[in-house]
């Protein structure tokens, strides 16, 4: 009898643990979880002149798990100066969440600017890092609109981002990035010889930048005559053809080359201020091969990064 009692009460746990693994599945099924975004949307610049390029930038404060899809169908209601409504879109983000469009204004008056984001549901789980959660594949993206902004159109264009001019006297790195227009005098010179001559230094002074500053090696005149004629002659500096300076690198006003005099008793690489002659470091059992700037844009960066390459083979 007490055999029977046991046998009865594990068959009715078991009967209902099965009955919950059964329940929450259909439970979720049933109930997808949902959140909505906050949509957002700006205008630069504002106010602008008739005609100039507006960047238009929507979409919501919602990231997406992966740079390989965003959230999609996001539309921009734009109403004019004479209440004519315009739909722009509609677009797919970014895995920002956001993306962009230019426009082009072309009355005077107050253009106004609406996000639309509609419902969707997120098609694979992932991580928000900002928020700490986890967001669940089929999880309701629920519509949301942004509050509407006003963008002035005036008659009179902007005025333009000024320029700078290129340098008249004496000047040194790093350049400030604002100075965009001296890109044409700030060339690089990656390695020999395939690149003998560097581009964008057109317009860069053609006399050395520093003048025996250190030496590199015995040289000048030898006293006494020399050779059957006997004549004065100079020390060989073994650069009359197979060169010392191979391979040498200017970047950013920096001189890397190879150091592998036998005096100084260990082969290297040597980096040199291009303005001072001053040594800056010294890398021993390295051997330059050439530079890069390497461009490097992603949603997340944007910018280039210097390397100097040690390569065999």
């Amino acid at each position: 009898m007490q055999k029977s009692k046991k046998a009865i009460a594990i068959f009715l746990l078991m009967t209902f643990a099965a009955s919950l693994v059964m329940a929450i599945p259909a439970t979720q099924a049933q109930t997808p979880p949902e959140f909505r975004p906050v949509a957002v949307i700006d205008a630069v610049p504002n106010p602008v002149g008739v005609g100039e390029d507006v960047l238009i930038r929507f979409g919501v404060l919602q990231a997406t798990g992966s740079p390989l899809w965003g959230w999609t169908g996001v539309t921009v209601t734009v109403v004019k100066p004479d209440g004519t409504p315009q739909t722009l879109g509609p677009y797919t983000t970014d895995s920002t969440g956001a993306t962009y469009v230019n426009y082009k204004p072309t009355a005077v008056g107050t253009y106004k600017f609406t996000t639309n984001y509609p419902q969707q549901t997120v098609p694979e789980t992932f991580f928000d890092l900002e928020r700490g959660v986890l967001i669940f594949e089929g999880t309701v993206m629920l519509a949301s609109t942004s509050e509407t902004i006003d963008l002035v159109v005036q008659q009179d264009p902007l005025p333009g981002y000024p320029g700078q001019p290129l340098p008249s006297g004496f000047w040194s790195r790093p350049v400030d990035p604002q100075l965009r227009e001296w890109y044409t005098v700030t060339g690089n010179w990656y390695s020999r010889p395939d690149n003998a001559l560097a581009l964008y230094s057109d317009d860069a002074p053609e006399t050395a930048h520093v003048l025996w500053a250190k030496p590199y090696t015995t040289g000048g005149l030898t006293g006494g005559l020399w050779g059957e004629g006997q004549v004065p002659s100079s020390a060989e500096t073994g650069d009359a053809y197979a060169g010392k300076f191979i391979d040498s690198v200017v970047m950013n006003g920096i001189l890397y080359y190879n150091r592998d005099d036998a005096k100084v008793g260990s082969n290297g690489i040597c980096a040199v201020d291009l303005r001072t002659g001053e040594e800056l470091w010294f890398r021993n059992n390295t051997v330059l091969s050439f530079g890069q700037n390497l461009y490097f844009n992603s949603f997340n960066y944007d910018g280039v990064y210097d390397y100097l390459w040690d390569a065999s083979g």
